[in-house]
């Protein structure tokens, strides 16, 4: 693949991952809490950032692209975490003698998707990749 299509690719991916990330915690109302706006905020700014690094003539645009795309891998890591530990907490409420890898199970099974923080991780890889490749 040539370098401009696989940079419009990375970029086609990256914009609709964003948006449809975006409108996906917006309809989950993922909006309760100051933690929960923080993959939002990432997702927006992320968005802006990337539109000004492609559009624009900025000194260090993909340097910044890229800080951002950092904070989207803590932001999925940490969502993982406090996704899983919600669940834990839930099923050991509902089932109180519930541990070890039974817990474990049930918790990532949960109501609250553990691993869909993920999506952000992904993101900033897809993201992080179209940096490379500047122009």
């Amino acid at each position: 693949m040539k370098s401009k299509s696989l940079r419009w690719s990375l970029s086609g991916i990256f914009i609709l991952g964003v948006i449809g990330t975006f409108l996906e915690l917006l309809l989950l109302d993922h909006t309760e809490d100051f933690w929960q706006m923080i993959p939002l905020i990432l997702l927006g700014s992320g968005l802006i950032v990337f539109l000004i690094a492609s559009l624009t003539e900025v000194p260090l645009k993909w340097e910044l692209f890229k800080i951002v795309m950092i904070f989207f891998i803590f932001s999925g890591f940490y969502g993982f975490w406090m996704h899983y530990q919600t669940n834990v907490e839930f099923e050991k409420e509902m089932y109180p003698g519930l541990e070890g890898l039974a817990l474990f199970t049930k918790s990532m099974k949960g109501a609250t998707p553990s691993l869909a923080p993920g999506a952000m991780i992904m993101l900033a890889l897809i993201g992080w990749i179209r940096s490379l490749n500047y122009s």
